[in-house]
């Protein structure tokens, strides 16, 4: 059974203390998502946490969990004890990046609402995880189906820095899915975005983590375009048009690359 969200202000308290972010006290798994609404399964251990923040157990509060995507800030209530739950975050674009965080809230008399413990606000990498029938694979890039973006093709959102998720219009991928043209349109423009996302929104990249979807993005330039964004012999300009122009030769190289049947986008498409 879902609990209930309820529509809350965001409010600002001192002396809190830090909920580490670990699996052991709680973890965040989302299960399906449609165009309107998300939902997601909580796991927490109550007993874990309070150790962690080192709040007493007799202390009176309660564990929240507050969700925020577009402005939008709602919380759901947790049981107590050890629990699982699923919690729905409805009239949600199923292409909106939900960020999430745990709280404990004092219940007693007179501070009712004081925060006591929190994590940082997060995000869940990796997407719609495996929520299975919502995102399509053509080889290296990852596509997740969207029924939110109107009259437009695709999108992309990042998560954060080294994590863009790539969105595609439904009806349009329903039309093209079993024909070259959907790779030919949309790969290289697609390429073009998220290495400019990349190169523009991290301070080094040499510092993304290993694991991300920037990482594998990187890894791919590098092992199929022979063009190496990282190490110590790269020179990567400073200056945004160096950058444009850099984005600009990895994806003409991308077109002229030689894929599926030895042929390129364009040939594949003209077939």
């Amino acid at each position: 059974m879902s609990i209930r969200a309820q529509f809350v202000e965001k409010l600002n308290y001192t002396g809190r203390r830090r909920i580490r972010q670990r699996p052991e006290l709680f973890n965040i798994e989302l299960t399906s998502r449609n165009a309107n609404e998300a939902e997601f399964k909580i796991q927490w251990d109550l007993a874990e946490i309070l150790s962690q923040t080192k709040v007493p157990k007799s202390a009176d509060h309660s564990l929240v969990l507050d969700t925020m995507f577009l402005g939008n800030t709602r919380r759901f209530e947790l049981k107590t004890g050890f629990g699982q739950q699923k919690f729905v975050v409805d009239e949600c674009p199923d292409n909106a990046v939900i960020d999430f965080r745990l709280k404990l809230v004092s219940t007693a008399e007179g501070s009712r609402g004081a925060l006591i413990a929190a994590s940082s606000w997060f995000k869940l990498k990796g997407g719609q995880g495996e929520n299975v029938g919502q995102s399509v694979s053509s080889g290296f890039f990852k596509l997740n189906l969207s029924d939110s973006l109107g009259e437009q093709i695709w999108k992309i959102s990042w998560s954060s820095s080294d994590d863009p998720q790539i969105f595609l219009n439904r009806r349009y991928h329903n039309k093209f899915k079993e024909t070259s043209i959907l790779r030919c349109h949309l790969f290289p423009e697609i390429l073009r975005a998220v290495l400019l996302g990349i190169l523009f929104r991290n301070e080094s990249i040499d510092a993304i983590e290993e694991g991300s979807a920037a990482d594998y993005w990187l890894t791919f330039v590098a092992q199929k375009l022979a063009t190496d964004l990282r190490g110590d012999d790269v020179h990567i300009p400073e200056d945004p048009e160096g950058r444009l122009d850099l984005v600009d030769q990895i994806v003409e190289d991308f077109a002229q690359s030689k894929w599926k049947s030895g042929k390129s986008l364009l040939e594949e498409a003209l077939k």
